[in-house]
């Protein structure tokens, strides 16, 4: 049994996990046409209807058992909820599957962190293509990382007269001192 849509004291007793306080645009079974009129970003974690990041869950069906899909995250939680569903590889073109490919997927201020083994089919050479971009970029960063910047000839010239002046300095006080005893 769901609360009713006027109701709130659910959703503030979950608001700390879910962003606190949310109201549900709860879609009868007459409106899932309009479901598929929304117009989601491709690569982009996709928030359903409610306005609240949607979750990855696992397809328990026999046609599509183990595949993983995007729902609304209050379902779960057995509040009023929408009927937000999308399939995960729609929207990052990826054939996934989940054979523990996927673990420890948590959700940290509307992010996915997971740690993630190798889940493409090995015979796209498009998505191969793109992971040997991506590795590129990123040796090519460590390497920007590691190279300690060149000083140039105005502050090495400022360097040594710091230290001409900061010695001279020195030795006039301890003259100074010198002199007074």
């Amino acid at each position: 049994m769901t609360p009713s849509k006027g109701s709130s004291s659910s959703s503030n007793r979950h608001g700390g996990r879910l962003g606190g306080g949310h109201s549900c645009s709860v879609i009868g079974d007459g409106d899932i046409s309009s479901l598929s009129k929304v117009e989601i970003p491709k690569g982009q974690h996709p928030k359903c209807l409610c306005g609240l990041y949607a979750i990855i869950s696992t397809s328990r069906t026999h046609e599509n058992s183990g595949k993983l899909f995007f729902g609304c995250p209050l379902y779960k939680e057995k509040l009023s909820h929408c009927k937000f569903f999308t399939w995960v590889d729609k929207i990052f073109d990826i054939k996934l599957r989940n054979d523990n490919s996927v673990k420890n997927v948590t959700m940290d201020g509307g992010e996915i962190a997971a740690d993630i083994l190798p889940m493409y089919d090995t015979n796209d050479a498009g998505l191969e293509h793109k992971l040997m971009e991506l590795q590129n970029i990123i040796d090519l960063l460590e390497l920007q990382k590691n190279v300690v910047p060149k000083v140039d000839g105005k502050s090495k010239c400022m360097n040594v007269v710091l230290v001409i002046m900061f010695f001279a300095m020195l030795v006039l006080i301890l003259s100074v001192t010198i002199a007074i005893l």
